[in-house]
Order: structure tokens, then sequence, then C-alpha cells
């Protein structure tokens, strides 16, 4: 979603011609709850017209890329072989598969747990941090979540606009 209703709220090369007021009522539209059930939330600025137009992808760091997802999947459907829940990735694991199998580490762990009491993160976000955490530490092929990878599940979590 836009940050505001004309768009452009943070922007730093168009000034938004929101107020206050605008901006919060706007963000206030997606209730919390709904807001909980999305895993990963991330500002995107805006891309100039001519930057699409002149951009051209590499092709080897995109390859590089699919062939990291594919190893993640890979460990996933490892892991979750044989299990009767016939659960085949992170983001299928219930609060209890998570608690079992994650392997999280307990530094890690207790991070986590003080971050979620001091920023007020449901049960629901809780459990969905860990899975995202443990994706993250499958991508970087760690057999172990560690507190970095809870950190950069955490943020994802955060909505901050502009």
């Amino acid at each position: 979603m836009n940050p505001c209703p004309c768009g452009y709220f943070g922007d730093p090369d168009r000034e938004c011609r929101c107020t206050g007021s605008e901006v919060f009522r706007y963000a206030k539209r997606i209730s919390g709850p709904f807001l909980d059930r999305i895993d990963i939330q991330l500002n995107i600025p805006r891309v100039d017209a001519g930057e699409l137009i002149e951009t051209h992808p590499d092709p080897s760091g995109e390859t590089a890329a699919k062939e990291r997802v594919a190893r993640a999947r890979g460990v996933q459907m490892e892991r979750f072989k044989g299990h009767p829940s016939r659960t085949c990735s992170n983001a299928e694991m219930t609060s209890r598969m998570v608690d079992e199998i994650a392997g999280i580490d307990p530094n890690a762990l207790a991070f986590v747990k003080e971050t979620a009491e001091r920023d007020f993160l449901s049960a629901r976000g809780y459990y969905r941090t860990l899975k995202v955490a443990r994706t993250i530490a499958d991508l970087d092929g760690e057999s172990t979540v560690k507190k970095d990878h809870l950190a950069e599940a955490f943020q994802y979590r955060l909505r901050v606009s502009g």
C-alpha cells in the first residue's frame, strides 16, 4: 500500500501534501489483526520511470538467488520428510513444530522473547517471526537460527512509513 493518500510520504524527491492526521488515518485503514498475518512488510521507494527503462537485470545475480532458494527449499523438504503433518515448508509449521524443530539458538530465543515483550508482538506475530527467521537461516545455509536471523525477521514485521 502507499504510505499515505497522495503516495509521497517519505519520498526524497516529491513533497507529501497530506496532513499528519490524514497519514495516520490512512495507515489505520488496515487493521492490526490483518497486518499481523503478513509476515514480511517492506517499504519500497518509488522508482523513477527512466530507471525502469534503462535498468537491465543482472542474470548472474538472479541465477545465484534462484540457487540459494532452491537449496533452502531442499533443506526444508528434508527437514519435514516423513513428518506426519505433511508439512514441506517453514511457513506451514504449527507453533508446536516451531518449538520442537526450528533449531533456534537459546541466546537468540532470549533475544526474540525480549524484543517481542518490548514491542508488543502478538503470539501469532511471535511464531511468524520465528518461521521467517528459520527460512533466513536456511537461505544462509545455517542449521541453527541465530540472533542475526531473528533480528532480520523481526525488522520485516515492523511497519514504518517514510
